[in-house]
C-alpha cells in the first residue's frame, strides 16, 4: 500500500498545532476553577510548605484560619486534632489563636486544594479581640452562661465575667431565647467564649 503524503499547508499545520494544545487549555481551566478559594500557589497544594501570615477571621466551627500572609496574598488553612500550635514554648489548643494572631505556619497541601496545618507557632499574639454571633438557645442566668448557636450550626457557650461593668450586667439581664446577639471577646477554647462586651441585635 502506497503512504499516504503529510499535509504540510498552512492549514493543515495550524489544524495540528490547534489539536495539541488542547491538553493544554484544559489543564488552564483546572487550575483556574481552584482560583475560587484562597491559596497561594500550585506548589503549595502539593508539598510542605512554611509561610507566615497574620490571623484576619477564622472559624473554630469549621477549623479555619483566614490569613494574610506577609506577602498580602490570602490564604484558608484549615487545622486538625494533630496540629500542633507553639507560643513561647507553651502548647496552647488552635481554638485559643484569634484575629490580629501574627502566625508561622507549617503545612502541607491535599488533593482537594485545601491547606492543612501541621504546626502553627505564634510569632506575635494579636489584641485578642473576637467576635462571635448568634441566636440564643438558652440563659443560664445563675452560672452566667449564655447558649449560642452559631450561623454555623455549633453551639458555643458565652461566659459573663465576674467584674463585668454594670451596663453589660443590664444588658445580659435582658437576653432571651431566640435573640440573635453578637458579643465581643475572647475565646477560651473550643465553643468556649467569654464576652467582655454585648452588641445586640434584632434578627
Amino acid at each position: 500500500m502506497k503512504p499516504q503524503p503529510v499535509l504540510t499547508t498552512p492549514r493543515a499545520i495550524f489544524t495540528l498545532a490547534a489539536v495539541s494544545a488542547v491538553p493544554m487549555i484544559h489543564w488552564g481551566c483546572e487550575e483556574l476553577a481552584l482560583l475560587g478559594r484562597p491559596a497561594l500557589d500550585t506548589r503549595s497544594r502539593r508539598e510542605n510548605v512554611e509561610f507566615i501570615g497574620t490571623i484576619e477571621e477564622f472559624d473554630h466551627s469549621r477549623r479555619e484560619f483566614y490569613l494574610r500572609t506577609k506577602g498580602g496574598q490570602s490564604q484558608i488553612v484549615t487545622y486538625t486534632d494533630r496540629t500542633r500550635v507553639a507560643v513561647e514554648g507553651n502548647e496552647i489548643s488552635p481554638s485559643e489563636l484569634g484575629r490580629g494572631d501574627m502566625i508561622e505556619v507549617r503545612m502541607h497541601g491535599t488533593a482537594d486544594g485545601r491547606a492543612v496545618a501541621d504546626s502553627i507557632r505564634v510569632r506575635e499574639r494579636g489584641d485578642g479581640d473576637s467576635i462571635v454571633e448568634g441566636t440564643i438557645e438558652r440563659v443560664l442566668s445563675d452560672r452566667r452562661i449564655i447558649e449560642l448557636r452559631t450561623s454555623s450550626g455549633a453551639l458555643t457557650s458565652v461566659y459573663l465575667p465576674q467584674n463585668s461593668p454594670e451596663i453589660t450586667e443590664q444588658e445580659f439581664s435582658q437576653l432571651r431565647s431566640g435573640d440573635f446577639v453578637r458579643f465581643q471577646g475572647i475565646f477560651l477554647g473550643e465553643n468556649r467564649f467569654e464576652s467582655t462586651r454585648i452588641l445586640k441585635q434584632s434578627e
